[in-house]
């Protein structure tokens, strides 16, 4: 479930969560980061995941802000059970500085 969407219909995306997790799928948020003030909402869900968008990811390596923005979320996100995956990675080096704030995986066209 997007991020946006997840936050505008609270309730219901609770229940499709109990739900969900009930049948033994794992569920998570993606494009995840843009309201990441709420992330405390999310922790009493159980939720397995966040996928970080690709807007935090573009241009890692020379991104001090992120780097930093996205250690504390995947340090904040691990604290509560939840692994962190990248989106849209276009490249080894995007790749690479992911493991320099402990993703736990990504997806996107660098991956092979």
């Amino acid at each position: 479930m997007a991020e946006a969407g997840a936050l505008r219909n609270f309730d219901a995306f609770k229940t499709l969560v109990l739900a969900v997790k009930t049948n033994g799928s794992r569920i998570g948020i993606e494009h995840f980061g843009r309201q990441f003030s709420q992330i405390g909402r999310f922790h009493d869900l159980g939720l397995d995941y966040l996928k970080v968008d690709a807007s935090f990811v573009r241009d890692l390596p020379t991104n001090p802000g992120n780097q930093t923005f996205l250690k504390g979320l995947t340090h904040i996100a691990h604290s509560i059970g939840m692994l962190v995956i990248a989106e849209g990675v276009t490249s080894a080096a995007e790749l690479y500085a992911l493991k320099g704030v402990d993703f736990d995986g990504a997806t996107g066209p660098a991956i092979k």
